[in-house]
């Protein structure tokens, strides 16, 4: 698959205006590990999907970063790190962000980031790590 090179703007024009700004989600923060992460709205996650399959400069690492985030997928595979193994020096939200982009043979070769846009890929994605840790995997 061919990466289309776009502008900023062009991923600016994508994005929902109805979508909320940080101000208006702030009191809504919740911490997690040593970051705050405020809840996203189902437009704002795809508008990051978006952003991560199609920036090709640094712009897809942060969205990949912000969907980890805040779709507890960092928290999670920070838990099966703790509860499976050693957790010393693991950068859970460097694998997880690298996780979400390499094609997956149990997502039919998508990467998952790409099932991440709506909340039924969301939670597949996360059964299937949850699948990864206990050997059930496939």
């Amino acid at each position: 698959m061919t990466r289309k090179k776009l502008k900023l703007a062009d991923l600016f024009a994508r994005c929902d205006p109805a979508a909320p700004y940080a101000g208006e989600v702030w009191a809504d923060v919740q911490p997690v590990g040593r970051e705050f992460v405020a809840p996203l709205n189902d437009s704002t996650i795809q508008t990051l999907v978006a952003v991560a399959l199609a920036a090709q400069d640094g712009g897809s690492q942060y969205a990949l970063r912000a969907l980890a985030d805040n779709c507890g997928l960092v928290t999670q595979v920070l838990t099966m790190v703790e509860e499976s193994g050693n957790p010393e020096g693991f950068d859970a939200a460097g694998w997880t962000c690298a996780w979400l982009a390499e094609p997956n043979p149990a997502l039919g070769r998508l990467r998952p980031v790409e099932c991440m846009v709506t909340s039924n890929g969301r939670a597949r994605v996360s059964a299937l790590l949850a699948m990864a840790q206990s050997g059930a995997y496939g």
